[in-house]
């Protein structure tokens, strides 16, 4: 999702980039002024009437050159603000797609990863969210690994129902780390899992969930 935001507000800053220098230059879009003018289409039908008159004369099966509509206007000039708005909008998409793309780069990089010190019994539990990124250091004894049912909710179709492992801390922050239809499959990656950190395995029923209270924190000196 972070990699699509990321391209999609590139993308947009990129359009919009392109029309601000490609449509001519621009220093024109910041010219704001109008110029003043004034036109009158009453003078030119007059001519208009004048020469059809003169060609009737001369030949009266000639066709009469059409006259305008009568259009009167007198514009003083000044702030233009329809430029202003097209500025605006153009300035306001260009720094909407580079916010865009920064936070979504900055979404690639979120997430929660989990480091394991068997030496030394620890676990490195790191957060990086999109404003911050936080570190906590538990003893190997205040982390688990949780067998659970789990159901992925579907509004367009049939929910999937299967069972997970998830890793869960003390302070009942959970990562989920596989998920299968059948159970034996878990119990065989959470046998692997635990000979490889030594962390201790837990399954709960269904009427538990895997952060409720699955681990109480240790006893402090």
């Amino acid at each position: 999702m972070g990699l699509m935001i990321c391209l999609m507000g590139l993308f947009c800053a990129g359009i919009f980039i392109a029309m601000f220098v490609g449509l001519g230059d621009p220093a024109e879009w910041y010219d704001l002024h109008r110029e003043p003018f004034s036109i009158d289409t009453r003078e030119t039908n007059k001519i208009t009437e004048e020469i059809n008159r003169r060609m009737r004369e001369r030949d009266p099966q000639a066709e009469p050159l059409p006259t305008l509509p009568v259009i009167v206007r007198n514009d003083p000039g000044g702030f233009d603000w329809e430029a202003f708005r097209l500025l605006l909008m153009n300035h306001a998409f260009i720094v909407g797609g580079l916010i865009a793309g920064v936070v979504g780069f900055r979404i690639m990089f979120t997430g929660t990863t989990v480091s394991f010190d068997k030496r030394r019994s620890l676990v490195e539990w790191k957060h990086t969210g999109i404003r911050r990124a936080s570190s906590t250091d538990y003893e190997l004894s205040q982390v688990g690994l949780v067998l659970h049912e789990t159901v992925i909710r579907n509004p367009r179709g049939f929910d999937w129902h299967g069972f997970a492992a998830s890793l869960v801390n003390k302070d009942n922050a959970t990562i989920q780390l596989a998920r299968s239809k059948k159970m034996e499959a878990l119990r065989q990656y959470t046998d692997e899992f635990q000979t490889l950190t030594g962390i201790e395995v837990k399954e709960i029923g269904a009427e538990q969930t895997p952060a409720g209270d699955v681990l109480k924190a240790a006893p402090e000196e």
